[in-house]
């Protein structure tokens, strides 16, 4: 494997690991019902720096996802004004964007797998 696909293959394990943690945050506010300020501030929070970190991820793996259900997701103003049905969809986009964050962790897995210790010296 070579220093490239080592490279964005660990940043996209770490963006999994804190899109996961995002949406424990997520689902743990939705549950309760009554969000204090500081959950909203901890989500808010939060999804600033998922959204600074999954911009840096794109341009890192050149992925340009089309619909991106992550920036779907990111781009919800507060979990406070979130209807019923806003969370379902929502919801929905989650599964979407596991999927999609899983989808990409194969193909930079076999990518790299098929890369072997030849390849520096073949381009």
């Amino acid at each position: 494997m070579g220093k490239l696909e080592k490279m964005q293959l660990k940043e996209l394990e770490n963006f999994i690991s804190l899109w996961n943690k995002f949406h424990e945050i997520y689902k743990k506010s939705i549950k309760n019902k009554i969000i204090f300020p500081e959950e909203e501030k901890d989500f808010l929070d939060t999804k600033e720096v998922v959204m600074r970190r999954y911009q840096a991820l794109l341009g890192i793996i050149h992925k340009n996802p089309q619909p991106d259900s992550i920036i779907e997701i990111l781009n919800a103003s507060s979990i406070t004004t979130t209807s019923d049905r806003a969370a379902t969809k929502t919801q929905a986009g989650w599964v979407h964007a596991s999927m999609m964050l899983s989808d990409w962790k194969k193909e930079f897995s076999i990518a790299a797998q098929k890369r072997g210790p030849l390849s520096r010296f073949l381009g």
